[in-house]
């Protein structure tokens, strides 16, 4: 059967779709405390409301994004499985939100607290436009080969947000302007710079986990923190803010 909703609600546990076939449509805002879970015959249409998600987000079937905003602001760990939005807000005052499958953009991608581990998974916009935005103090976590979010028109990346290069395999860092540049995890298996790159925070090669520059060049505006390897083969780093490395 079908629902809507007209009016503003909380859901102070789980919100589930029970009936082998059945569809929701918002049409005013609902923030639910727990999981948001609907299964493979089930839809909400979100039209242009906004959702705000306590716990994790478990799709099977049909969700239609229309204008609006999802918010993920749990206090704890949250997962996300594959699904389209069109804006995608990260608002968590600790801990990550985890994907499990890949995400796609119809709007904003917005790191407002909290960290996203997008891990192996896609996180990109449909078609190019919209921003991608780390608000100060937030962390965007990358595991893939190449996964870094693509089809932004307009990356807002201030110097205290961090982008985390942590997968265990071979990663290719973005050619574009971090915060903070970290990278973690890996060991003797190489992260490598795409392009050239401007990093406003630090750069931190972490232990256990290794960074070539191939040939490319590094303008940094922070420290330079090294406790794993480095491999600068013939790459360039300038040290334009004046600070000392750190190693």
């Amino acid at each position: 059967g079908a629902a809507s909703l007209a009016t503003a609600a909380m859901v102070n546990g789980n919100l589930t779709m029970s009936g082998l076939t059945s569809q929701l449509d918002l049409n005013a805002n609902i923030t639910v405390l727990g999981n948001v879970s609907f299964g493979a015959l089930q839809t909400i249409n979100s039209n242009n409301s906004t959702i705000t998600v306590g716990g994790n987000w478990l799709k099977l079937g049909t969700f239609i994004q229309g204008s609006g905003n999802v918010i993920f602001n749990g206090a704890g760990s949250q997962t996300l499985s594959a699904m389209n939005f069109n804006n995608l807000i990260i608002n968590k005052s600790a801990d990550t939100l985890n994907l499990t499958g890949d995400v796609s953009i119809n709007g904003d991608l917005t790191l407002t607290a909290g960290n996203l581990d997008l891990k192996a998974f896609s996180c990109s916009r449909t078609a190019i436009g919209g921003i991608l935005s780390l608000i100060a103090g937030t962390r965007l976590k990358i595991g893939g080969t190449s996964n870094f979010p693509s089809n932004f028109d307009n990356l807002v990346i201030p110097a205290t947000s961090t982008v985390e290069y942590n997968g265990s395999i071979a990663q290719t860092v973005k050619a574009i302007a971090y915060g903070n540049l970290t990278f973690s995890n890996g060991g003797s298996i190489v992260k490598s710079l795409g392009g050239s790159v401007t990093v406003n925070g630090d750069v931190k090669i972490n232990i256990n986990s290794a960074f070539d520059a191939l040939s490319f060049t590094i303008d940094l505006y922070g420290h330079w923190i090294d406790s794993g390897t480095f491999i600068p083969s013939t790459s360039t780093v300038k040290m334009s803010g004046g600070i000392p490395i750190d190693s």
